[in-house]
């Protein structure tokens, strides 16, 4: 293993000035997707992209299917909810105002990585340690999640928070929780989105979100696109299938004893020796 860089070596630097002015300015955000600042700072928020009652229908279903118990949080995730492609939140990728904003991305040439709903509310408050998404996918580094709340999210209800610009420090070299290592003249662009709005964030860009101290839900529906020529696209968007490499699975499938596989083992481990404690417990009253 190398050793450790020496602290008075360590060396992080950033335009610290304009990335403060862009987010004082609004250069984050807009009606329209400025790729300008997309590219550059990782982060865009376009405003009020989505009808509003076909936001609010998609809250109202994920809401009813939560309290059924037709959908719940993955159990080794804080704020995760997988749902299936038959769901109604799948159909977001068929939705015109998807499309054209999607087909904004790679030249037109867009395809579906994976969508998910991630969320926090009165039952999960917790925070989400910093971190870039990259490393826990396959496929190249350019891929773009779009966040699409389904209810308002910001900084009271644990909505996400992002150091823009960092995804340009490219591959990290773990999916652990980054250290506090960001200088303090780094700032945070932490917003408030609302239904209709779509939060853009390229997959390497740096970002957490703090616990959720109001109890009010706060939800995104997360769809990650990334190029239609991409091996590890899952399904193209819109356009054909034309790739000679394909490299279609799960990390999990990928490997063998990744970090995620290897703490889903201890939390299996944990579980069963509770569970023992437990019977033994029993057995001896």
């Amino acid at each position: 293993m190398k050793d450790a860089v020496a602290s008075d070596a360590i060396q992080i630097e950033a335009p610290f000035a304009e990335l403060q002015s862009a987010i004082a300015d609004r250069r984050l955000e807009g009606p329209l997707l400025d790729q300008v600042p997309m590219q550059r700072y990782g982060v865009f928020i376009v405003r009020q992209q989505f009808d509003h009652d076909y936001i609010l229908a998609l809250a109202a279903t994920f809401e009813a299917m939560l309290a059924s118990g037709e959908i719940k949080r993955s159990p080794q995730h804080k704020t995760e909810v997988r749902f299936h492609p038959d769901h109604p939140f799948a159909k977001i990728i068929d939705n015109s105002q998807f499309l054209e904003l999607a087909n904004q991305f790679f030249g037109g040439e867009v395809a579906l990585d994976f969508m998910r709903i991630i969320k926090k509310d009165a039952v999960d408050r917790d925070p989400v340690f910093l971190h870039q998404d990259s490393g826990y996918q396959v496929g190249r580094f350019d891929a773009y999640s779009f966040f699409i709340p389904l209810t308002e999210c910001g900084p009271q209800n644990g909505g996400l928070a992002f150091y823009p610009g960092t995804h340009n420090f490219g591959h990290l070299g773990d999916v652990g929780g980054i250290a506090p290592v960001l200088p303090e003249a780094y700032p945070m662009f932490q917003p408030t989105v609302d239904v209709g709005d779509v939060l853009i964030m390229h997959a390497g860009t740096w970002h957490f979100s703090p616990p959720n101290n109001s109890g009010r839900s706060r939800v995104y529906l997360e769809v990650n696109i990334r190029a239609a020529d991409d091996p590890a696209a899952k399904q193209p968007l819109g356009c054909t299938e034309k790739r000679e490499w394909i490299l279609k699975m799960s990390v999990s499938d990928l490997f063998e004893s990744s970090r995620e596989q290897r703490i889903k083992a201890l939390y299996r481990q944990i579980s069963e020796l509770k569970q023992q404690l437990a019977d033994l417990v029993h057995a001896n009253r």
